[in-house]
């Protein structure tokens, strides 16, 4: 799934969910979650080696009914902090390193 697309579904989501709202539900947004296969994807990179990054905390992610998953927000905001952390220089920017 790209990241379009991830996009496309979210708002689909979001759309389903302002019609249970009207209902009288109290949420109000839902964020869709990715699973590892679809972070690898996005990346361009081997799902063994998303499943390393989030198990060491790397990556943020978190567990349910024992699959990862995780929120595309966050996998944006981490993105961004490799791009700062890369422009600066650093080398913690070197993912797993």
């Amino acid at each position: 799934m790209s990241v379009e697309g991830i996009e496309i579904a979210g708002e689909a989501v979001d759309a389903v969910l302002k019609g249970a709202v009207g209902r009288g539900s109290t949420c109000e947004t839902v964020e869709v979650l990715l699973t590892v296969g679809e972070v690898a994807r996005v990346l361009g990179v081997h799902e063994n080696y998303v499943y390393d990054l989030a198990v060491r905390n790397v990556l943020p992610s978190f567990k349910i009914g024992g699959m990862r998953r995780f929120r595309p927000s966050e996998l944006n905001r981490w993105l961004e902090s490799q791009r700062s952390e890369s422009a600066a220089g650093t080398d913690s920017a070197r993912v797993g390193r």
